[in-house]
């Protein structure tokens, strides 16, 4: 049973990653072809708490979807439920064929005719069998002539006698191994994995109908219409999908190469006449056949598709013109599959331009995507829009997007509602007014006190954050506690041994080390060691009055103090950086390499991050990170602080919200901030978005991680923590990008810190004054 339910995990993991791959920025221009009426969601379900195993219709447009309970305590069993009315209504169909496959049932696929297809994972030894079923219900075992090395990923039906097989294949040679541990923390190397002999494959004879060496997709989403597979492919290299055909014969053919509207994960389905829809989180898009031009037929809004942490599996176009979509997501520790059914409803008044709220963000936002879709269901007759304007480390189009941003504030216009986290120079806005007072949306009440005390202070807020960070550092219980200052910090550098330029394709970098070689901290690069100082001091060199060229003097003297111990200057440039993303229930931990080489390969001594979640905290001696690492050492005592710095109690908050003074939708956007700030969207986080600002949500987060291994061995308090936490840093990245460039010659001795600061002092006054 665990094997089986870490194989799901593993898919729907595979499935997340894909959905990471190719996200693109929301276009708020999308052309809605909407004459009267407007669209309405309705979940069509069958059960709740059932996880899906395939989702199709038949030529005559009953619904069919198969599903089972993956909290079950006996055997997985499939349920099947049919619908001949759209999924209004639907019955349970008993699966006669079920008894005849052995093995548990991880995948159903049908055809238009009936036929089936179904996986099943024997429990004994793991194997994967695929199976036939016929429309009458006899079933027969399939063998498929593939590489004895090879294992079957994923099977698409295209007939009773056709199927497209994604295959895995381990590849060796050079550039097709990692660098692996095991469960001891030793080094291993692990073989790449390559789909490269899929293809089409003979249901009758199990061999591969087109035996020619074709390149098919990697990634799949498949429509099967008439024998056809129709197939999305991402191209990595140009961000953008293809929309591929292939035959019976094993042909691909390439439909449109350039399908770059789409974002994120999506799901296609292809009608008789060759017209392909598509759905993603930005709604349900038409590409008519040879055409060029994707049509945007539903915005997603405030509907579920636009949800943050959903994973879209299947689109269906109904026979009256609606569609259904599956999507999954987390429901505590479980999968939840869930159908929603998208409609016109003419009765209903069409949304109009004086009636929509415009939610903006320089950067996508999950927190203000999910609050968007939270207050638009709340608000049904309001139509809410939540764009972004760049994807996230495009750093080129900044400026221009920011003029254009600042031009629509000045002269009354622009959006609604917006998230300013990417924004340099958004206290200028503010002497403007060009932001409005927020005091009214925040209950002070519900908030963190010592969050909402560093923005209420003087009764008119007219930013907040729904979102903090807290720039923290690990160590054993009596020796982290010690690093309270900038020169504390640097003694403890010293203390230990200088860190050598290890990367993580080096084999050394994941060997443990003892103390006589152990150094204190890990930087991978230059830029690591400058966001690190600046994290807990930017406002201490950036003030209001200019540059303090004191606080610039330490910072340097910092930089080129560690940098030059760990000779920093002849370090590998753009190394590749070693992220593990886990966690429990609602709280992911991303841990990267600053954390890791001090919780998984024992070499740092102490462990330094962004603290987005309590879940960091709870650790098995220190060294188990959100039940996701461990490595070999010795449990101890452990204690986590605040990273000293020159700014007191220094915290990073995030998803900075503002309402334009100029919006006429004034009432409505508070509303939006209120709903932000609420309890029921603080309590979902997303990936490394922050902490949330609501008490509530975050006793509900800590409560988690208090369960989780090793919490006993934390010897802090993590309200006293909290509670010292005084000044929210903002990292200007013009100002990060002008020391990063005095870096290398900082730490290599052959620029002096006097010199650096006096240069830095004149460039960045320059920057200040043209920045007016």
């Amino acid at each position: 049973m665990n094997g089986l339910k870490r194989t799901i995990s593993l898919l729907l993991s595979t499935a997340l990653l894909f959905s990471l791959s190719g996200c693109a920025a929301e276009e708020s221009t999308s052309q809605v072809q909407q004459a009267a009426g407007r669209w309405e969601e309705q979940e069509i379900t069958p059960e709740q708490g059932l996880y899906q195993l395939g989702f199709a219709a038949d030529a005559d447009g009953t619904l069919y979807w198969y599903g089972t309970d993956p909290n079950a305590v006996q055997e997985w069993q499939v349920r099947c439920f049919v619908s001949q009315d759209n999924g209004q209504t639907w019955q349970e169909e008993q699966l006669s064929w079920q008894e005849q496959i052995s093995g548990t049932i991880t995948g159903v696929s049908r055809a238009s005719d009936g036929t089936l297809l179904v996986t099943s994972y024997g429990v004994e030894g793991g194997t994967q069998t695929e199976w036939l079923i016929s429309a009458d219900g006899t079933s027969r075992q399939l063998c498929f002539d593939i590489p004895e090395e090879a294992t079957i990923q994923r099977v698409d039906l295209m007939s009773a006698e056709r199927a497209f097989l994604t295959l895995e294949v381990p590849m060796e040679g050079e550039g097709y191994s990692v660098q692996a541990t095991d469960v001891n923390g030793q080094a291993t190397a692990a073989r790449m994995i390559s789909p490269s002999e899929s293809g089409v494959f003979d249901l009758t004879t199990g061999q591969k109908v087109n035996g020619e060496s074709t390149e098919y997709p990697q990634f799949l989403i498949s429509a099967e219409a008439g024998g056809t597979l129709y197939v999305m492919n991402f191209d990595g290299e140009r961000q953008t999908y293809q929309l591929q055909s292939a035959d019976e014969s094993g042909a691909l053919t390439m439909l449109h190469e350039n399908l770059s509207d789409i974002t994120g994960n999506a799901a296609l389905a292809v009608r008789a006449d060759g017209t392909s829809y598509f759905a993603d989180v930005r709604g349900v898009h038409r590409l008519a056949q040879g055409g060029s031009k994707l049509e945007t037929i539903l915005e997603a809004g405030a509907f579920t598709l636009a949800l943050p942490g959903r994973t879209i599996h299947t689109l269906l176009v109904l026979d009256d013109g609606s569609f259904a979509v599956t999507m999954s997501d987390m429901e505590g520790s479980n999968y939840q599959s869930r159908i929603y059914r998208y409609y016109e409803d003419d009765s209903l008044p069409a949304p109009s331009e004086d009636n929509t709220l415009n939610v903006w963000s320089l950067y996508n936002s999950d927190t203000a995507r999910a609050a968007a879709v939270q207050f638009g269901t709340e608000n049904p007759s309001l139509n809410v829009q939540y764009t972004y304007a760049l994807e996230d480390g495009d750093t080129a189009g900044v400026e221009d997007v920011l003029r254009q941003l600042n031009t629509e504030l000045l002269a009354g216009n622009g959006p609604d509602v917006l998230i300013l986290d990417g924004v340099d120079d958004y206290a200028s806005y503010i002497q403007k007014g060009a932001f409005a007072n927020l005091s009214g949306a925040i209950d002070e009440t519900a908030l963190v006190p010592s969050v909402g005390q560093a923005f209420l202070q003087d009764g008119e807020v007219c930013v907040f954050p729904a979102r903090f960070q807290v720039p923290v550092l690990f160590g054993d219980a009596g020796s982290v506690e010690k690093l309270t200052s900038l020169d504390a910090l640097r003694s403890g550098v010293h203390q230990w041994a200088p860190r050598p330029d290890v990367t993580v394709e080096d084999e050394s970098y994941y060997t443990p080390l003892d103390d006589a070689h152990a150094y204190a901290f890990s930087f991978l690069d230059l830029e690591k060691l400058v966001d690190f100082a600046l994290q807990t001091s930017m406002n201490a060199i950036l003030t209001d009055e200019g540059i303090d060229g004191d606080a610039l003097y330490q910072v340097l003297d910092l930089i080129a103090d560690i940098g030059g111990y760990y000779g920093m200057d002849e370090y590998s440039e753009n190394p590749t950086e070693n992220s593990t993303a886990g966690g429990s229930g609602e709280d992911v931990v991303i841990a990267s390499d600053e954390l890791q080489e001090y919780t998984n390969s024992d070499r740092a001594r102490f462990g330094r991050t962004l603290m987005s979640t309590p879940l960091v905290i709870p650790s098995n001696g220190g060294r188990y990170i959100g039940g996701i690492l461990s490595g070999t050492f010795e449990q101890s005592e452990f204690n986590v602080v605040l990273q000293p710095g020159l700014c007191e109690g220094a915290f990073i908050p995030s998803c900075m919200v503002a309402v334009n003074a100029g919006s006429a939708q004034q009432q409505p956007a508070l509303e939006y901030v209120r709903t932000l700030l609420s309890e029921k969207i603080q309590s979902t986080l997303y990936e490394d978005e922050g902490m949330p600002v609501n008490q509530a949500a975050l006793d509900a987060s800590l409560f988690r991680a208090q369960q989780a291994n090793g919490w006993e061995r934390y010897q802090g308090d993590f309200g006293e923590l909290l509670a010292g936490l005084k000044t929210p840093v903002r990292i200007n990245t013009t100002v990060k990008q002008y020391i990063l460039e005095y870096a290398k010659d900082l730490c290599a001795g052959t620029l002096s810190v006097e010199d650096a600061v006096a240069e830095l002092t004149n460039e960045l006054s320059l920057y200040l004054a043209e920045r007016q």
